[in-house]
């Protein structure tokens, strides 16, 4: 079974003040958001969507609410709409139906898949993991390109291309892996 890497240039700090923020207009918002654009990469099976099983789920993060009938991994969609609404999707090529293997030989890619993020939040076990880089430490970043494998190579080269963007636009990294 392969996996995908979703990511996303937005403000870390946008995304903690939705959550528990109680704003009814900022709910109706991402369920009102059109998600075309993200979902125009020809991955239905990675559409986003504000779908009956998770709109619960958002409503909770946003709400400040726990719902136990809910599956704990819903939440982790729903945060990854919010993020989406907020933020900009970017091109994983790389990374779409690919296995863990691969981003631990990537490496630099590991931060963005499995660090929780810097706030309050319900967790969960399994999928999706979340990851995250701040814009600090995007403009920080210093990675090497070089290793013996060319689809190695390839990968860090766009994740570099990735972190420029984020220090270039003031903004946080978010990824999803699911």
């Amino acid at each position: 079974m392969s996996y995908s890497l979703q990511l996303y240039l937005t403000n870390i700090a946008s995304i903690e003040a939705v959550i528990d923020s109680k704003d009814q207009t900022k709910l109706t918002e991402i369920i009102e958001y059109d998600f075309s654009e993200d979902n125009s990469d020809g991955h239905e099976e990675f559409n986003l969507t504000v779908s009956e099983e998770i709109k619960p789920a958002l409503e909770c993060l946003v709400m400040g609410t726990q719902d136990s009938e809910l599956d704990p991994a819903d939440y982790g969609y729903a945060l990854e709409l919010i993020v989406a609404s907020m933020g900009e999707r970017l091109e994983t090529a790389l990374f779409k139906e690919t296995r863990y293997s691969f981003l631990e030989q990537v490496q630099y890619v590991l931060p963005l898949v499995e660090r929780p993020l810097p706030f309050k939040l319900l967790e969960w076990e399994g999928y999706p993991s979340v990851g995250y880089m701040t814009n600090q430490e995007c403009k920080e970043f210093e990675g090497d390109l070089n290793h013996p494998e060319a689809i190695v190579r390839a990968g860090r080269d766009e994740i570099f291309d990735w972190i420029a963007a984020a220090a270039n636009e003031d903004a946080d990294l978010i990824g999803f892996w699911y």
